[in-house]
């Protein structure tokens, strides 16, 4: 996920609220540990992180960090 995603993020999840909806945001693609928080700040429930964890050095290690957001 890029930087410039973070506000169309914000915004899909301020109007998923504003019509009480129950839904998550998934993003996949560019995720990774450093740039997770934020993603998950803007209101994404659903990480996929696929080279993140996959080409990790230690993959239980990566896996058990995102798995803390």
């Amino acid at each position: 996920c890029l930087p410039e995603c973070l506000p169309k993020i914000t915004a899909r999840r301020a109007e998923i609220n504003r019509r009480g909806l129950g839904c998550k945001i998934g993003i996949d693609g560019g995720v990774t540990l450093q740039n997770a928080p934020d993603i998950v700040a803007a209101g994404t429930g659903i990480l996929v992180a696929g080279s993140s964890g996959f080409g990790a050095a230690d993959m239980l290690a990566a896996v058990k960090a995102f798995m803390a957001l």
